[in-house]
């Protein structure tokens, strides 16, 4: 999952290079540039929609809490840096804490990210 604007416009450009160098080099030398490109791609597309408010059914888990928190970010339109600020925290924690996939936060944390996003959690045990 790309998580950052800078690592979306790296996968931009990733995706423009290789463009180039298969209308380059013929296709058996290109064998799997295709595949990672269209991976390259496809979280490309995943950020974009994220931005535009569609996040994923598959972030809504339990398991995925930290994606989820990181896609929120992105969705609100914050950068890791606006959003340490409005946490009164160094932007490093959150580019630290981003990078863990929001890993062994506590619960005081999650709850203050909601806050900002304006967003509300509900866990349901079925």
């Amino acid at each position: 999952m790309i998580k950052t604007e800078q690592e979306y416009k790296r996968s931009l450009s990733e995706i423009v290079q290789m463009k180039k160098s298969i209308n380059k080099n013929p296709p058996l030398e290109n064998l799997g540039v295709g595949a990672f490109n269209l991976g390259i791609q496809d979280e490309v597309k995943e950020y974009e929609n994220i931005k535009a408010g569609k996040i994923p059914n598959y972030l809504y888990s339990f398991d995925n809490i930290g994606l989820l928190l990181i896609a929120l970010r992105i969705e609100s339109g914050l950068s890791q840096s606006e959003l340490a600020r409005k946490l009164g925290v160094p932007a490093s924690q959150v580019c630290r804490d981003e990078r863990n996939d929001y890993h062994g936060v506590s619960t005081i944390t999650i709850n203050k990210l909601l806050k900002i996003y304006n967003k509300k959690l509900t866990i349901k045990a079925i």
